[in-house]
């Protein structure tokens, strides 16, 4: 498991059963269970985010053709991310 899987997985523990989790109730389980897939679909949701090109560096761009192309790549990531939270039913 990476790093930063852990990290994901020790702040779904903290926020699902912050007691001793050595002995989880099958309730407890699901509830971790759900925190930390919403974790990841949000650190996942965050990162496409970070992708998109400002619109001061858009503005900054001459070539039309490459223009167009950042805005498509923009729309597909909104796109992406509309759909990530709609499916997974997470806020951002």
């Amino acid at each position: 498991m990476n790093e930063h899987i852990k990290k994901l997985l020790d702040k779904a523990l903290d926020q699902a059963v912050p007691e001793t989790w050595t002995q989880l109730s099958h309730e407890q389980m699901t509830r971790l269970s759900s925190v930390f897939a919403q974790l990841i679909v949000r650190e996942c949701m965050k990162e496409a985010w970070e992708e998109i090109v400002a619109d001061e560096d858009l503005a900054t761009e001459t070539d039309p053709l490459i223009r167009e192309y950042l805005l498509g790549n923009n729309q597909g990531i909104v796109d992406a991310v509309v759909r990530f939270r709609n499916h997974f039913g997470v806020e951002e």
